[in-house]
């Protein structure tokens, strides 16, 4: 070959090399833009979720979890175009393997399970598992965390039967408060300090067997309360992806969904409230379907201990209820039922509320002789 050819052939070389450069950059630039824009959708929609998570007392609203999934992914399916696309509004499902629900004195999980419809067609369906405690055991006691410092317990007998709180406290440790009663899922008993253990007149036995014990020392106790929790929820939240990766393969998605690594820091972050977590992963760039985009989120839920009128969404005009006005809570809740979501807005005051130029309901508000438009 002449030196000419050599030439023709390096700028040949060279226009291909640049040509792929560019090509990956557009790629990568398409991916960038779209990557933002998902965020945003996203943050949006955990926002979305988190606003309906009503915490009263330390726990959330046992209603609340449903509102807070049906708000997160009708923003997600306005934000991405797909409300009436079921189609891609099951893919877009599929791309969400678990919402957990970090209460007080345990943790709910969302997630996604097939059913049959009468035709023979298989539909996917999200549902809930009942509320998983934060539960610690050993030869001694079996105890149920809280995300605060008390606890309810239970101390094992030899013969590995078991004795509540309740049977250990005198009707004088009762006359101390020391104690609250609660009614459970593993049981009726009672809360209590840790802290105010000791001080029971039958437990004190407990106390001279095994002072090194952890309910005995602050710094242990944090130790396995902290350990026992995040366990929970992280050991919870695998075994539900675990199910969801045979489940996508039956819709034809290969990815294989995992609980991402969570540092130290969020953890902390996230049992120190009642709060929500989403996993999104697998959902693949419009640009690049080779290409999956993966997020998680952990939100804390808001304190609304001054929410006391809901806004209603009507034709043209909207509608304030007192908190637990029975006729707009009945009709939420079978709205949820049927996997809808009415729409609302949250007010702390009547001065709010007029802000809005809202009406009153007449069923909770039956006094009101102004005009009103459903009369």
């Amino acid at each position: 070959m002449k030196l000419y050819h050599y030439a023709i052939l390096f700028v040949i070389i060279g226009i291909a090399f640049i040509t792929i450069q560019d090509i990956n950059y557009q790629e990568m630039l398409t991916i960038r833009m779209e990557n933002a824009k998902l965020n945003a959708c996203f943050n949006q929609a955990v926002d979305a979720g988190t606003s309906r998570l009503e915490k009263k007392g330390g726990s959330c609203v046992a209603l609340s979890k449903e509102l807070a999934t049906a708000s997160f992914f009708q923003s997600m399916y306005a934000s991405l175009g797909i409300l009436e696309d079921e189609e891609q509004k099951e893919r877009f499902m599929l791309s969400i393997p678990i919402i957990a629900i970090i209460d007080y004195d345990g943790v709910y999980i969302n997630y996604c399970k097939k059913e049959t419809m009468a035709d023979g067609k298989t539909k996917l369906k999200r549902t809930w598992t009942e509320k998983i405690p934060y539960r610690y055991s050993d030869e001694s006691f079996e105890v149920y965390f809280t995300l605060s410092d008390v606890i309810t317990l239970n101390v094992w007998t030899g013969t590995r039967e078991k004795h509540n709180l309740l049977q250990l406290i005198d009707e004088e440790d009762k006359e101390y408060g020391y104690i609250e009663s609660i009614n459970q899922q593993n049981g009726d008993g009672y809360w209590i300090h840790y802290q105010d253990l000791y001080r029971l007149s039958k437990f004190s036995g407990y106390y001279d067997k095994n002072p090194s014990y952890f309910i005995w020392n602050e710094t242990k106790f944090l130790a396995v309360q902290r350990a026992t929790v995040t366990e929970t929820i992280e050991d919870i939240m695998k075994y539900y992806i675990d199910n969801h990766i045979e489940i996508a393969k039956e819709f034809g998605i290969t990815y294989e969904f995992h609980l991402p690594q969570i540092d130290n820091s969020d953890w902390d972050r996230a049992i120190q409230e009642c709060g929500i977590f989403v996993l999104f992963q697998g959902y693949p760039y419009q640009s690049t379907p080779k290409r999956f985009y993966n997020r998680h989120s952990f939100h804390a839920a808001e304190k609304r201990n001054n929410i006391t009128y809901f806004l209603e969404k009507k034709s043209w005009y909207l509608l304030y209820h007192k908190e637990g006005c029975p006729d707009w809570m009945n009709r939420k809740e079978n709205a949820l039922k049927n996997g809808e979501i009415l729409e609302d807005i949250l007010c702390e005051s009547f001065e709010e509320c007029s802000e809005y130029g809202a009406f009153p309901c007449l069923k909770c508000n039956s006094g009101y002789e102004g005009y009103h438009p459903e009369r």
